[in-house]
């Protein structure tokens, strides 16, 4: 069953579907979490990439107001092995980050809080 924006929280991601990727400091890909969430995903679908963004948004909210990390930075591209723009923008509306379309200052930005969110992980287990 496909679960809904409302029920996908972070404890899904924690327990359910990353903790073990949260704990050996690795990110998984847009295709992994959707399997493991039972979402659907197909890059060239627009309503699938739709579903994903708000999906990642609301469990990135919930972190910011929880740990001040934003835990879908752990999800990366299959291809580029970074967070989409969707992830810099949302960090940006929520003052994380001055989002440019410089993708070095995008990486660094994306190094910085990948380390943070697994140092607050790490602490968690």
């Amino acid at each position: 069953k496909q679960k809904t924006a409302y029920e996908i929280k972070e404890c899904d991601w924690s327990s359910d579907v990353c903790s073990s990727d949260l704990k050996k400091g690795k990110t998984m890909t847009y295709n992994k979490l959707c399997s493991s969430l039972k979402l659907p995903y197909d890059v060239q679908n627009d309503t699938h990439l739709d579903i994903l963004s708000a999906e990642l948004s609301n469990v990135a909210i919930a972190d910011i107001n929880d740990s001040k990390t934003l835990l879908s930075v752990v999800v990366v591209s299959e291809t580029t092995g970074y967070p989409g723009k969707g992830f810099f923008r949302l960090a940006n509306k929520h003052g994380k980050f001055k989002y440019t379309p410089n993708k070095t200052n995008q990486a660094v930005f994306f190094a910085e809080e990948l380390k943070k969110v697994f140092e607050y992980w790490d602490k968690k287990s």
